[in-house]
């Protein structure tokens, strides 16, 4: 059975440049479905879904260029921060958001998003404003204790239990100041063009 569905997966693999949602997507049904329903049921549901969005992935959508970049904050990598290039009203459904997430080299892709369904690599050219954010708990406390609060006050919720204030997760806070982090305040843009090369480093201190 596993087999079956390694297959499966590889081939919606390839649609994965213009298509990272079916992908998803198509994860999602495997493991789901796997465990309650025969092989060739899951085959079935999978690639019928696939047909039925893939065919038309893509078609359509504005060309994109690859835009890709790399953050630091006071000289060292960020990973883990969130990269988005917005210009105009901002639409997602124009194309006028792209998106992406920083690796532990600080390295990042841009991928837009056209509405809800439909993604695709790169960015269409254009001026953008750029916002880098990430976010973190109060300086006073360690991921480590964040996420031992947060654990503790997700289980006492699920039976019931009334979690004192002193035992709560306090907000999160974002590393980085508004003039980084906030769109309408963000100081950082980027000059996307058609020959490229696009390659954005944001350095913050």
């Amino acid at each position: 059975m596993e087999y079956g569905v390694q297959w499966v997966l590889k081939v919606a693999m390839k649609f994965q440049t213009n298509c990272n949602f079916v992908v998803i997507y198509m994860k999602a049904i495997v493991m789901k479905q796997k465990i309650f329903e025969p092989l060739n049921l899951v085959c079935k549901t999978v690639l019928t879904f696939m047909v039925m969005v893939v065919a038309g992935c893509g078609q359509g959508l504005p060309a994109t260029v690859a835009v890709t970049g790399e953050v630091t904050y006071k000289g060292a990598p960020v990973e883990g921060a969130n990269v988005v290039f917005g210009r105009g009203s901002r639409s997602v459904q124009l194309g006028e958001i792209a998106i992406s997430t920083t690796d532990s080299n600080g390295r990042f892709e841009m991928i837009s998003h056209f509405g809800g369904q439909a993604s695709k690599s790169g960015v269409i050219p254009g001026e953008y404003r750029v916002t880098v954010s990430k976010y973190m708990p109060p300086p006073s406390m360690t991921m480590a204790q964040y996420e031992k609060l947060a654990s503790a006050a997700k289980k006492a919720g699920e039976t019931g239990e009334m979690v004192p204030i002193d035992k709560q997760p306090p907000p999160l806070v974002d590393m980085f100041p508004p003039h980084y982090a906030v769109s309408e305040k963000s100081n950082l843009k980027a000059n996307v063009t058609p020959a490229g090369p696009n390659n954005f480093k944001f350095t913050l201190d």
